[in-house]
């Protein structure tokens, strides 16, 4: 995301505040520790997409910005448009699994701490509706997963 243009974003001043928070967490933590979460939260991320989790306005309005050939033509679901209003929730996720307390409470053996954990990440990705059966099994386990592969990545 940070070495793509996708043009006038004055609509959406919530991703330009978003590539701000990308760079003071690049300059907090270090290039390195902030690639690692990129590339760790990348699954975690596209599943909450899928499982209850509502972006804001800012797919239609980044839509009404990219110029459609004709009125038949679908847009593309992998276009950069739609990454880009998918940013700043991304952003947040990756400065959540940044926090080396928070990742270590998340890989707790204490269940209140990681119940605490938990319910942190649920301050800051509230879900539409509450998640069943299967959803709750892969939340849990994705973002423990997440935690070990940043861990991983970050102390070899």
């Amino acid at each position: 995301m940070t070495h793509r243009v996708f043009g006038d974003l004055s609509r959406t001043p919530d991703v330009i505040r978003a590539q701000r928070h990308y760079w003071r967490l690049r300059q907090r933590y270090g290039p390195t520790h902030i690639d690692a979460c990129y590339v760790a939260t990348g699954k975690l991320w596209s599943g909450l997409a899928h499982r209850h989790y509502r972006l804001t306005h800012r797919p239609e309005l980044l839509h009404d910005l990219v110029r459609v050939k004709a009125p038949t033509v679908e847009p593309d679901k992998t276009a950069l448009w739609l990454e880009a209003a998918g940013y700043p929730e991304h952003v947040t996720l990756i400065s959540l699994f940044a926090s080396g307390h928070w990742r270590r409470s998340i890989l707790s053996d204490d269940l209140l701490v990681v119940t605490r954990a938990i319910a942190e990440f649920h301050r800051h990705f509230p879900l539409q509706a509450p998640l069943r059966g299967t959803s709750r099994t892969w939340l849990s386990t994705t973002i423990e997963a997440t935690a070990r592969q940043i861990e991983a990545l970050l102390n070899p």
